[in-house]
């Protein structure tokens, strides 16, 4: 496991600050503002605001008692480590390494892009269920279903990469008025494709699912008759009445059929999915138990008119902030939160875990919130501390918030061909490449654009999508960084025809550009943007990390020769920094599921 360098130096800092101001370790792990951080160009390479913390505490001006803490820790650090530390108003200390710290720098910069545990803060291995994409039968999938797809894998990745070990799980809605809606339109208006086949036909499938979903969801909104028969089609299927149960099993499987392709095609592999329908029964039966008293305990659901709800006692401090819910209706069908009860059985009965993650866009948190506290009291020692709800936002393009009951949205499906429809327009205008490299190139360049732009937003916030800065490559996007990995791969290769002639010179004695330090201090960075990233649960760090990364090398490029250095020693130094800013590269695309390629 490859530590983080700036951990180790905090330690060091931290043993100070214990001898000099008699802080404890228990204040020092309070106090997470008190450590080092990475700086920014314009300030020192290591930046800390402690003094501005702690001047209270020893009644001392900040700026004085910064002065007092730089003086002092200058004399603690270890031999070979020399630092100039300078005091900057109201009470910062700024950190810069001398020439004579590099060689050290760059050997721990070199291990550290390897991803394996490298955010990890312990040995200990978690087992985490993470359940994401989520799209439901009956319809197709719109960017935010695609979004879902993609951060989650994506956080799936992130706990990999910290040492934890992950579950990937998908819960799809495949029964309920929206299935019903659907079946009543096609009752009236037959599919027929006679001359499609293979994947044509599977498109033209659930293209056709998702028009007569359309047609169900405005005729139950404007036709009293249409809306009794679709609610009686409805409770036909719970009961699983065969005179509807067969079209809806066989229009199900062209869903799930398609979903496969697709899911394979964005690079994700399930290790299982589950089904509303093969959840219901369980998660009403469960509902109706919660309403008993047990083990001299209040019941956990109420009856209500005929309904079983959640009422929340506003007396009490875990349910005073809760709503009102229905987990079964007056006309004793489940709703969507008997079927959470009956997935938390499934998840409980077939899987051993520590704790278990649900990734949904945040117009759900009230209801996560209910939720997960009702089957909290249900199966306290098993999931009370242990469940989470991360709620993202939601995904819009510049025409503003997406519908897919009347229609006006831009499908998953269709997001995915014209964002490949115009990578392929850039690389024919732009490159001498065939059809067939074209068609190679663009099938990675546009996932990469598509992924990147979608992860280097803030997930808990609304996010957009644009088609054309994210399919640039130029600036913060992903084909840019696609682009700058295949320049690092270029360089290393014309590097592998030249001689390889040693030289005599201490590497120790050549000077290290500013192009290089900052190369440097951003792979020693990688550890710690890895922590943060889990525990923020979002991929933003990542994304930041890895432009910092591609725009630094850039600027070492344009600035710093490497296969045309006359010096051996130097030459070798920094093809050796390449390396890494390509292992870099390479593992942090990786984490976003992003495909690297040799030549762009």
């Amino acid at each position: 496991m490859i530590k983080s360098w700036l951990t180790e130096f905090n330690l060091v800092w931290q043993s100070f600050l214990q001898t000099e101001l008699g802080l404890t370790p228990i204040e020092l792990n309070d106090e997470p503002e008190l450590s080092w951080q990475w700086g920014a160009r314009g300030r020192g390479d290591l930046v800390n605001s402690a003094a501005l913390k702690l001047g209270q505490r020893t009644d001392e001006p900040p700026y004085e008692l910064a002065e007092r803490l730089a003086s002092g820790f200058q004399q603690c650090l270890p031999l070979g480590l020399a630092v100039k530390i300078e005091v900057a108003r109201p009470g910062f200390l700024n950190l810069y390494f001398s020439q004579s710290c590099w060689p050290e720098l760059t050997k721990a910069s070199q291990g550290a892009p390897e991803i394996n545990n490298a955010g990890r803060t312990d040995q200990q291995s978690r087992h985490w269920l993470i359940e994401f994409g989520q799209p439901n039968t009956h319809k197709v999938p719109h960017i935010g279903h695609l979004f879902s797809y993609v951060f989650g894998q994506a956080l799936a990745n992130l706990f990999e990469a910290t040492g934890d070990r992950v579950t990937r799980l998908n819960y799809q809605g495949d029964i309920g008025p929206h299935v019903a809606k659907c079946l009543y339109a096609i009752s009236q208006q037959p599919f027929s494709a006679d001359q499609l086949s293979g994947e044509e036909l599977a498109l033209a499938r659930v293209n056709y699912l998702q028009s007569c979903y359309q047609a169900g969801a405005l005729a139950y909104a404007d036709d009293p008759t249409a809306k009794i028969a679709i609610d009686q089609i409805n409770q036909a299927l719970y009961r699983g009445d065969q005179e509807w149960c067969g079209l809806w099993l066989r229009t199900r499987q062209w869903s799930l059929d398609y979903y496969q392709l697709f899911e394979a095609e964005i690079g994700i592999k399930y290790t299982k999915s589950y089904l509303e329908s093969q959840l219901f029964a369980e998660g009403q039966a469960i509902a109706q138990k919660a309403t008993e008293a047990q083990n001299g305990q209040t019941a956990i659901l109420v009856r209500d008119q005929g309904a079983i709800i959640f009422k929340p006692d506003p007396e009490k401090p875990t349910e005073a902030k809760l709503h009102t819910r229905v987990f079964i209706s007056s006309a004793d069908t489940p709703t969507y939160e008997a079927k959470e009860l009956g997935l938390f059985q499934a998840k409980l009965r077939d899987f051993e875990f520590d704790y278990s993650l649900t990734t949904t866009a945040n117009e759900q948190n009230g209801y996560f919130q209910v939720v997960n506290y009702v089957a909290s009291r249900i199966w306290p020692t098993r999931l009370a501390g242990k469940i989470e709800h991360l709620g993202y936002g939601l995904m819009n393009l510049t025409t503003g918030k997406m519908s897919s009951r009347t229609g006006q949205m831009v499908t998953a499906f269709d997001l995915v061909a014209q964002t490949k429809q115009a990578v392929s327009q850039y690389l024919a205008a732009n490159r001498d490449y065939s059809l067939e490299q074209i068609e190679e190139i663009c099938q990675a360049v546009a996932w990469g654009a598509i992924k990147y732009s979608f992860l280097k937003q803030t997930a808990t916030k609304n996010m957009s999508f644009d088609l054309a800065s994210s399919i640039s490559f130029e600036g913060d996007s992903g084909p840019y960084l696609q682009y700058t990995y295949a320049r690092t791969q270029t360089l290393l290769a014309k590097a592998k025809s030249q001689s390889s002639e040693q030289g005599t010179d201490s590497v120790s004695e050549l000077v290290y550009t500013e192009t290089e330090q900052q190369l440097i201090l951003t792979l020693l960075a990688w550890p710690d943007v890895l922590t943060e990233a889990k525990a923020m649960r979002s991929l933003h760090q990542v994304a930041t990390w890895l432009y910092r990364l591609a725009s630094q090398f850039s600027k070492f490029y344009e600035a710093t020769p490497v296969n045309h250095e006359a010096n051996p020693v130097l030459r070798q130094r920094r093809l050796k920094l390449v390396q890494s800013v390509a292992t870099g590269l390479r593992e942090g695309l990786a984490l976003m599921g992003i495909e690297c390629l040799d030549q762009i």
